[in-house]
């Protein structure tokens, strides 16, 4: 799957995950091309993020045939979080991974603590 996905992730650890690598190195290097995976595999579902929040707006929308105003700035906002999120990844990873949470947070406690 990663390999489909290679544009997500630097340029130069995509070119060092390529190096070949023997002796005592060689095993450095697999779990380095592995970590390497899952930042592309974060970034990806950071993204994807950025379009499933809008799945809420969709279902309102079919179940109940009117269209929700508020609900849809409320995750349009989400998704730009997520898209500025995914935009941020290869530069500032943790920041990134915070970011993305703030939205993740905020959907839940609003349906623990808000009724509909």
């Amino acid at each position: 799957m990663t390999d489909k996905l290679k544009w997500l992730g630097k340029k130069e650890e995509l070119e060092f995950s390529k190096l070949k690598f023997r002796d005592k190195n060689a095993g450095k290097i697999y779990q380095y091309s592995n970590h390497v995976d899952g930042l592309i595999r974060t970034r990806a579902i950071i993204l994807i993020m950025a379009i499933l929040v809008f799945y809420p707006v969709i279902a309102n929308y079919q179940g109940t045939n009117e269209f929700q105003f508020e609900l849809f700035i409320e995750r349009l906002i989400f998704s730009l979080m997520f898209v500025i999120s995914g935009l941020l990844f290869n530069r500032l990873r943790i920041l990134s991974i915070i970011l993305a949470a703030i939205p993740m947070i905020l959907i839940s406690a609003s349906y623990l603590f808000i009724a509909g």
